[in-house]
């Protein structure tokens, strides 16, 4: 697994737990083997999610550290509102995972999704997705 993706707050989340397979997406951007782009709603879930396995204050930290130290590339949710929109209008998906799919589209890159969830699956086979859908769970211990 090398090259740009667009990155969802599940796949991020487990980056920042360190899961074997989070653990080895971390280390493949660093060492440049993956250029991640997120949005700010995803960032926002994995905060949530943290919070409620740490608390609010080291989740903040844990997400702050990650903001700063370049790994991802952080894009603004208002300059991705109108395709999410579309995207959800056109699917019944999470409206997370509008935003990651719109930010796909936008810089014509890969969506990563932590896994292969029921209604992502249902759709891809119904309307195919603009971008390729990629998912954490497919690689195991094999990102790069």
């Amino acid at each position: 697994m090398k090259g740009s993706y667009a990155i969802d707050g599940g796949a991020i989340y487990e980056m920042a737990t360190r899961s074997d397979v989070g653990g080895m997406l971390r280390e493949a951007m660093k060492s440049g083997d993956v250029v991640a782009h997120t949005h700010e709603l995803a960032i926002t879930e994995v905060l949530y999610l943290l919070c409620r396995r740490i608390g609010f204050d080291k989740a903040k930290s844990h997400v702050d550290n990650l903001i700063l130290s370049g790994l991802v590339d952080l894009e603004p949710t208002a300059d991705l509102m109108e395709t999410a929109g579309r995207l959800k209008c056109q699917y019944p998906i999470a409206l997370a995972d509008c935003y990651t799919l719109a930010l796909a589209e936008r810089h014509h890159l890969a969506a990563l999704f932590r896994e292969r969830e029921t209604e992502l699956v249902r759709e891809m086979k119904r309307i195919p997705f603009e971008v390729v859908l990629v998912f954490l769970s497919d690689f195991g211990s094999e990102i790069t």
